[in-house]
């Protein structure tokens, strides 16, 4: 079990296999799953990124229910608790040449980003696998995984960045 800002959360299985930055874990509370991001020890998210993820409330991006820092065996470590997507992501995912399901798959990634960049964040690690249904039907695609994202000075002006983790 993980305690949380004071919460016990259950844990019922890894979601994914070690990322180079944190643990995902699917979680249980008072019957409501969860997918908890786990940074490794000297990882952790930008705090900036994280408050406005918090408070955003747009379909097609992740929804973050809580984040902050715990101690597990004795280190602390920093933590993101969001929703549980059950679909698949979108790099296991086949159209199979269905020009309506691509079109629409589309859209709802470029409505993602364009409201990421409207918020002032860039996430740097835009790939299908960072893309997530949120139904097990994998109709409502979802942005995740902030994990680099930066906030921007001035949305107005470019942004250059030089951090890149995938090719």
């Amino acid at each position: 079990a993980f305690v949380l800002n004071g919460k016990i959360y259950h844990v019922l299985k890894p979601l994914a296999g070690p990322t180079g930055e944190a643990q995902i874990i699917l979680v249980e509370r008072e019957g409501k799953q969860f997918a908890l991001k786990l940074y490794f020890p000297g990882f952790s998210p930008e705090k900036g990124v994280a408050r406005i993820i918090w408070n955003m409330d747009f379909e097609w991006i992740v929804r973050l229910k809580d984040y902050g820092s715990t101690l597990t065996e004795g280190i602390v470590r920093e933590f993101e608790l969001m929703e549980y997507l059950e679909g698949t992501s979108l790099a296991e995912y086949h159209l199979e040449e269905d020009h309506e399901k691509m079109r629409r798959i589309a859209l709802q990634a470029a409505a993602a980003l364009a409201y990421l960049h409207n918020s002032g964040l860039i996430h740097k690690d835009v790939k299908p696998s960072n893309f997530l249904f949120r139904d097990k039907e994998n109709t409502e695609l979802v942005l995740t995984d902030f994990g680099i994202s930066t906030q921007t000075e001035d949305k107005s002006l470019p942004h250059r960045t030089t951090q890149a983790r995938t090719p």
